[in-house]
């Protein structure tokens, strides 16, 4: 989210990082008329595509790592490294074997759209009763979200085993670019989240494994 004179702003994470894979930094304005930035697809593409039919002359990033640090903020631990160019990476403990763990991205715009800006927006199970809670899934298109879930429902076009990495990464993109990032140099997030594997309470349920024996 973004604080403001006007007040606060959310979900800007798809947009940013749209802004950041185009290489944006400077000469464009953002207007909001509410107080969250639409879903859209689910990925940041639309976003992308909308500032690059701008032709705005990219340029490089305003920030650069000058010296090695780690930031451990509760589970999560960032690594910062000085480094030629921009390097951002992920890595993930899903306790899910069914996804991959990494996702990175090199500083390529061409990349960017191709990989990152169309990795989709997902859930697992146990967010759902809070999202219909907050009313935050409540304009959401079925195709622009992956579940995952005892089985991994997604509509639309096919799921890869690391499009929830992608997206992950599509996010700390968005992150970094509300501090001038991501910076020239190499960044690698690495992540806890707690979650386990969600297909563990039916193998752990004894009264199913009864029904199933």
């Amino acid at each position: 989210a973004v604080h403001g004179p006007g007040g606060v702003v959310s979900t800007v994470e798809h947009a940013f990082a749209a802004l950041a894979g185009a290489g944006v930094w400077r000469d464009v304005c953002l207007e909001v008329d509410g107080d969250e930035l639409p879903l859209l697809d689910g990925t940041a593409a639309r976003y992308f595509d909308a500032i690059d039919a701008l032709a705005i002359e990219p340029s490089a990033p305003p920030t650069e790592i000058a010296s090695e640090a780690v930031i451990e903020i509760d589970a999560s631990r960032y690594h910062f490294a000085p480094g030629l160019g921009v390097h951002v990476e992920v890595s993930l403990e899903w306790h899910d074997d069914r996804l991959a763990q990494r996702a990175s991205w090199g500083g390529l715009k061409s990349d960017f759209r191709e990989r990152i800006a169309t990795a989709r927006t997902f859930a697992f199970e146990r967010d759902l009763s809070f999202l219909g809670a907050t009313g935050l899934a409540r304009h959401v298109d079925p195709e622009s979200v992956v579940l995952i879930a005892r089985d991994i429902h997604f509509a639309g076009r096919p799921f890869t085993p690391d499009e929830p990495a992608r997206h992950k990464l599509l996010d700390l993109i968005g992150d970094a670019y509300l501090h001038g990032g991501p910076p020239i140099g190499r960044v690698r997030a690495q992540d806890q989240p707690a979650v386990e594997d969600p297909r563990a309470r039916v193998r752990d349920d004894p009264a199913e494994a009864g029904a199933r024996a």
